[in-house]
């Protein structure tokens, strides 16, 4: 992969490099929580990102707890951010992208991507406002209900029937197939 990180530098124009090698700086020695970078249409902003990826990829060490970079990508719809997932992409395969739909909530973090399971140490997902920030749909999906059960279940003040009758949300699911869904989760 190094040589990945030192072909998309290389491939920066002087202008863009500075941009990264500024923005690593901040983020990286000086601790900055986050920047924004803005430019003319054109300029090269989403170049400027796979720089700044990959160079933090370059400082990244996986560990027992954190056994994959991820690099979420938040974009204004789906079709973009396909393209720009390619884009933003600076180790060339496949495998970092996770393009799952089935998972395209910010609670699909929480569960193994395929990146995981192949033991790849690189993951970039997009979350569009639809996908991801809808203040529409009030309950969520069945999917996130359960996980936030699995998160709470355990603890010994939470009465667990309490928690199911509160997180099985809108009546768009039965009891039955909720109850299911639960108790498959905690086997």
């Amino acid at each position: 992969m190094k040589e990945k990180i030192q072909e998309t530098l290389a491939g920066l124009k002087d202008f863009q490099l500075k941009t990264v090698d500024y923005v690593f700086k901040q983020l990286y020695v000086k601790g900055r929580s986050k920047m924004l970078i803005a430019d003319e249409v054109g300029l090269g902003k989403t170049i400027v990102a796979k720089g700044i990826i990959a160079k933090a990829f370059g400082q990244f060490t996986p560990a027992p707890n954190k056994k994959v970079f991820n690099v979420i990508y938040i974009c204004s719809n789906q079709a973009l951010a396909r393209q720009n997932l390619k884009k933003l992409n600076f180790s060339g395969d496949n495998l970092a992208i996770d393009y799952s739909e089935s998972d395209d909530r910010i609670t699909g973090l929480a569960y193994t991507s395929k990146t995981e399971e192949n033991e790849f140490p690189f993951r970039i997902k997009a979350f569009t406002p639809s996908t991801s920030f809808d203040d529409k749909s009030h309950a969520g999906k069945v999917d996130e209900r359960v996980l936030l059960y699995r998160l709470l279940y355990t603890y010994a003040d939470i009465n667990q029937d309490r928690l199911r009758w509160v997180l099985i949300g809108n009546k768009q699911i039965s009891p039955e197939t909720w109850n299911r869904k639960i108790d498959q989760s905690i086997r």
